[in-house]
């Protein structure tokens, strides 16, 4: 019994040191909001989707404060509406579809999307209204392999828009980039067969870009040309 108490004693400061540095205005809420639809344009309903708050860095980086602060599950008509407080001080917003929420697991026939560095000043009138979002079913897909130019100025920042098995894309890919971007640099993905892609990409001297790339039924190794 002692023992166990000193671990406990021991324990405390390390326990109460592991808070959360992110703070939110409970007065003011926001609403994001979409559509959801398959590769034929057809709603899909119960398919889930949340919003995560970070601070120090994205969803995915090591040693991040991260809050899910809403999740919901599209209805018949495709749509999902979440509102949550205004986050005060938070590095970056990001929207989950079709990744698992506290209520339901994702449907693993589909793809998946995040859109990652979603900002407070994105919103107007207190919300974000976000573009329809098409899901494929994965098995109906193909490879495309991505060259990058040799030099400089060198790519530093990749969308890939369209219909990708599991899509990471920036809301605002025009925002100067940091370290924390590279993970969006990809190289080889599936994708959905028989569309039109658009590669959309910012350049180390902070230009942007588009190209489209045909996806056919064959594996695709595409260069960006410059």
């Amino acid at each position: 019994m002692v023992r166990k108490l000193l671990y406990l004693i021991l324990l405390f400061p390390l326990l109460t040191g592991c808070e959360n540095d992110l703070t939110y205005d409970g007065r003011t809420k926001i609403i994001y909001e979409g559509k959801l639809v398959d590769q034929e344009g057809n709603p899909l309903a119960n398919i889930p989707v949340s919003i995560y708050v970070t601070k120090r860095g994205y969803f995915y980086s090591a040693g991040s404060d991260r809050d899910l602060i809403s999740y919901a599950t599209s209805d018949a008509n495709g749509h999902y509406k979440m509102v949550f407080p205004q986050p005060e001080n938070e590095d970056n917003i990001s929207l989950l579809i079709n990744r698992p929420t506290p209520k339901r697991q994702p449907d693993s026939t589909y793809s998946t999307t995040e859109i990652y560095n979603l900002k407070s000043e994105n919103v107007s009138d207190y919300k974000l209204v976000f573009e329809t979002t098409s899901l494929y079913k994965v098995e109906n897909s193909v490879q495309l392999a991505i060259g990058y130019p040799v030099g400089n100025p060198a790519i530093v920042k990749l969308n890939l828009l369209g219909m990708v098995k599991d899509n990471i894309i920036d809301y605002n890919i025009s925002y100067p980039r940091d370290e924390s971007d590279y993970h969006n640099l990809r190289y080889s993905v599936d994708v959905a067969k028989n569309q039109m892609l658009i590669i959309e990409y910012q350049l180390e001297d902070g230009t942007t870009g588009q190209r489209e790339v045909e996806i056919g039924d064959s594996p695709l190794h595409y260069i960006i040309e410059l």
